[in-house]
């Protein structure tokens, strides 16, 4: 939240009004994937605007949508945006996504964004039960 002021940015989180069910995984890396989509969200955003995290449940799993309302992914390099490495920011590593991705991977689960001139939303959905997460 220190970093969201800083930039300006509103930061709304959206839960279930029920108590959610627990995923089975490694919590420091689920916890790492979400601070790298949001921090991810808070750089897209250098004039302010508002960062969203919304969770809902299923049957099969968890689903988790991280949205910002930034100058959004240009179409030229939306293809390689999960690339080691691959970065549009002149400090940033390219390593954000990627490992992201991989997390959400070793946990079974999916993930996918879309994105236009009006910002990004990243959607995750997790099993409740993580296929495999150790950290091969």
């Amino acid at each position: 939240r220190p970093q969201a002021s800083q930039h300006n940015v509103e930061i709304e989180l959206s839960l279930p009004k029920t108590q959610v069910r627990m995923v089975h995984g490694d919590t420091v890396r689920l916890e790492q994937m979400l601070l790298n989509l949001a921090l991810n969200g808070l750089a897209a955003m250098p004039e302010g605007g508002r960062l969203s995290i919304r969770l809902a449940e299923n049957e099969e799993g968890v689903q988790i949508e991280v949205a910002d309302t930034g100058q959004g992914v240009p179409a030229t390099v939306q293809s390689r945006i999960f690339d080691p490495y691959f970065t549009t920011r002149p400090h940033g590593t390219g390593m954000g996504l990627p490992v992201s991705e991989k997390i959400v991977r070793q946990h079974g689960g999916n993930i996918d964004f879309t994105s236009n001139t009006s910002g990004t939303v990243f959607s995750i959905s997790l099993p409740w039960e993580a296929a495999e997460w150790t950290a091969s």
